[in-house]
């Protein structure tokens, strides 16, 4: 039933009847007021190529809090050495530096002489890599302002001729949660059907602190996780082709059980939680069908605490058979917009990659629309005007979204 409307000089003065008299009474009414969200895209920039570097795997963007810059990495190839390499991370690492208007402002160089796959995140102004192959891991401390090294420390990887299982090597991930890094790939046990992966605990200052397998549910590699409303949130993917899912942990590693999230979802590299917002962001490959040449989509997923599903946006959308495929998405939030990296490379009509990764960034502007459907929400919105964290305005929107239910 639509409720009637009344004048703005009835609504101040009920208003303030209302709160005065729950003053009184020492009584707050509760409040089921919500902000929706909504993500608008606004922008894409292309990273690589860019006439000097030739391709652009692993692309990752992220803000440089002392110069509030952005720092764009990614491994590519330069001059005619692109027919000698097949692999996504290209010869070498570098970087890019951006406006946050996402212009290039001509500043780049190395961030790590090899290619071969990597991981990498900024925590508290640092820049970590994470990268390696056969004779192990290296794990760095970068100064993202002057992109010299710290620190470097070296990660041994159990062989498989040792008799602990297959440890992954490549599409490693590398996290920041509950104030350690961990750098993680997959791993395979000789005696049990599940997949899981192995872990590498580090503080800040690169000292170690653990490492440990985790095979609660089976799960592969290009994962991310972090640790937020008391427990780490691991999301990843139940197997290559299956289901997007998140594994939950309690701050001593006790495992909580999983949830799934989305079919045909993997590649989980870009994860955050958004206090403000009261939501998990997480960036992932949709992969519609597990044929050999399908081509897999970059999706931008929005889940509430309870890791219910809010919104899916299709960050890219290749055709079936364009032979086109997006890789390695990673998400970050400056201000008021959302930030997603990824690659792009195509292949032949054979399945074959044609090793053109190309590295870009969209932007998506985030806006707000308040919902309320009782009184007490409007209450709520006005003692936020009472108490300046609301204008007028929004008791006005909120006002209106309650009469209309």
């Amino acid at each position: 039933m639509r409720r009637v409307v009344i004048g703005m000089p009835l609504l101040l003065c009920m208003l303030w009847l209302t709160t005065a008299v729950a003053g009184a009474s020492g009584e707050v009414p509760s409040s089921n007021e919500s902000e929706n969200i909504t993500l608008t895209f606004e922008k894409e920039v292309q990273i690589s190529p860019d006439g000097y570097y030739l391709t652009g795997g692993f692309c990752r963007i992220n803000h440089v809090p002392q110069t509030d810059l952005f720092a764009l990495t990614f491994g590519a190839v330069i001059g005619d050495t692109q027919t000698t390499t097949g692999m996504e991370g290209g010869t070498n690492y570098y970087y890019k530096e951006y406006t946050l208007d996402l212009d290039y402002n001509g500043n780049t160089d190395y961030v790590h002489h090899g290619g071969g796959d990597s991981a990498s995140i900024m925590v508290e102004g640092y820049y970590y890599f994470l990268t390696g192959g056969p004779d192990g891991w290296v794990l760095k401390k970068i100064d993202p302002v002057t992109w010299q090294d710290i620190k470097e420390v070296k990660i041994t990887i159990p062989l498989d001729s040792e008799g602990q299982g297959h440890y992954g090597l490549g599409d490693q991930m590398l996290a920041y949660a509950n104030g350690y890094l961990d750098a993680s790939a997959l791993h395979v046990q000789e005696t049990e059907p599940t997949d899981g992966s192995h872990h590498h605990l580090f503080t800040l200052d690169l000292e170690p602190v653990d490492e440990f397998l985790l095979h609660d549910t089976s799960h592969i590699d290009g994962s991310s996780m972090i640790f937020a409303n008391g427990a780490y949130q691991f999301v990843t993917a139940d197997q290559l082709f299956g289901q997007l899912i998140v594994m939950q942990y309690d701050s001593n590693w006790y495992y909580l059980g999983y949830k799934p999230l989305i079919t045909n979802g993997l590649w989980s590299q870009g994860l955050l939680w958004d206090e403000e917002l009261q939501k998990y962001f997480v960036a992932y490959v949709f992969r519609e069908s597990a044929a050999l040449c399908a081509c897999n989509n970059i999706h931008l997923a929005i889940f509430d605490r309870d890791w219910n599903l809010v919104d899916d946006i299709a960050v890219t959308e290749f055709a079936k058979d364009s032979l086109t495929s997006g890789g390695r998405p990673w998400v970050i939030r400056h201000n008021d917009k959302f930030y997603v990296s990824y690659d792009v490379d195509t292949s032949t009509p054979t399945c074959e990659s044609n090793h053109d990764w190309k590295g870009y960034v969209k932007v998506y502007g985030l806006s707000y629309s308040i919902g309320c459907s009782t009184w007490s929400d409007v209450i709520s919105e006005y003692n936020k005007y009472v108490s300046s964290l609301a204008t007028w305005t929004d008791v006005i929107t909120c006002y209106t979204s309650y009469t209309s239910h």
